[in-house]
């Protein structure tokens, strides 16, 4: 996963996955996905900062290998020259990061839940 390094050395492996699909009339033409991966040692940083460089910085210097791929393998298979739009990987990782806080708040202001397996009025959050 993401989260934990490969080795002591800071080794982290990051995926990144492009798939795409086009249709006619409801019947699919095509689905191609591509998957570029990068070996990254990332040292120095704090859990948070390592978190942000493997969802951002990462995924930037990926994409324009896994653009090129996928376009190179929808053209090779006849298809008009598929064009990925960029990527604004900061915006994604603010956006997933903010639905956490949401959902870490939402949690702490929900009432208690009664476990009924415990039978004896203890509570679950």
């Amino acid at each position: 996963g993401l989260n934990s390094p490969l080795d002591e050395d800071g080794h982290y492996e990051v995926v990144l996955t492009i798939e795409a699909t086009a249709k006619n009339e409801g019947k699919s033409m095509f689905l191609a996905e591509v998957q570029q991966a990068g070996l990254f040692q990332i040292q120095g940083f704090g859990d948070k900062e390592t978190e942000m460089v493997l969802n951002v910085a990462c995924p930037t210097v990926l994409l324009p290998f896994a653009r090129a791929a996928i376009t190179d393998v929808v053209s090779k298979g006849g298809f008009p020259q598929l064009l990925v739009n960029p990527v604004n990987f900061e915006s994604l990782y603010a956006i997933k990061v903010k639905r956490e806080i949401n959902q870490a708040d939402a949690g702490k202001n929900s009432p208690p839940v009664l476990d009924p397996e415990a039978g004896n009025g203890k509570t679950i959050n």
